[in-house]
């Protein structure tokens, strides 16, 4: 099942995911954006990526980190 994560690649905390996985694309894009906006611009200079992608769910409930398809990307 296809579902949309926010992927946040902070060099303090590696590939860290946010806990909420969308149904929707549209509104992981509508959440990441309110977030990327609220960072203050150091905070944005701490991250390698930062984006929404669309990614399959294994059968423990975890990403499946080789289905990850980046949509858009935010830095």
């Amino acid at each position: 099942m296809k579902r949309f994560a926010i992927i946040d690649d902070c060099t303090t905390k590696r590939a860290s995911v946010y806990e909420n996985l969308f149904d929707s694309k549209e509104d992981a894009i509508r959440q990441a954006q309110a977030e990327w906006e609220a960072l203050t611009e150091h905070d944005k200079a701490d991250r390698d990526a930062y984006y929404v992608a669309s990614c399959d769910i294994d059968e423990d409930g975890c990403i499946d980190w080789e289905s990850v398809d980046p949509i858009i990307e935010f830095c």
